[in-house]
């Protein structure tokens, strides 16, 4: 058998190289994680007021950033939805803001009395 010259070395099916998987973690995707921060940062503010002493600054600073980034939460759900470009995630940010803020602060305040015990 005839051995060619290193400069006429066949490289290999091109085929099989493309087909074996990347040994990388995939990269997480930024935006999902982004499109869901204001909804969370809501929630620890909300449980923020509710824990805070009453009449503090805290309280109400709490309060007050809670309710603008229910805003921005709403918004974002809602320019998502209307691109349709992750239509489950608008639903599930539009549906948390909804629901999970007031559900909240009715499991705090109302089932488990914590204005009550804490102040």
């Amino acid at each position: 058998m005839k051995t060619l010259p290193k400069t006429q070395n066949r490289v290999g099916n091109v085929s099989m190289v493309q087909s074996v998987p990347s040994k990388r973690a995939p990269e997480p995707d930024m935006a999902c994680a982004l499109s869901w921060m204001p909804l969370i940062l809501a929630c620890v503010l909300e449980i923020v007021w509710i824990v805070a002493p009453w009449g503090s600054g805290l309280g109400f600073f709490s309060l007050v950033a809670c309710i603008i980034l229910a805003g921005v939460s709403l918004i974002v759900g809602i320019i998502t939805l209307v691109k349709w470009e992750h239509p489950y995630r608008a639903a599930g940010i539009l549906v948390g803001t909804v629901v999970l803020l007031p559900f909240i602060a009715i499991l705090l305040l109302e089932v488990l009395k914590l204005n009550v015990y804490l102040h």
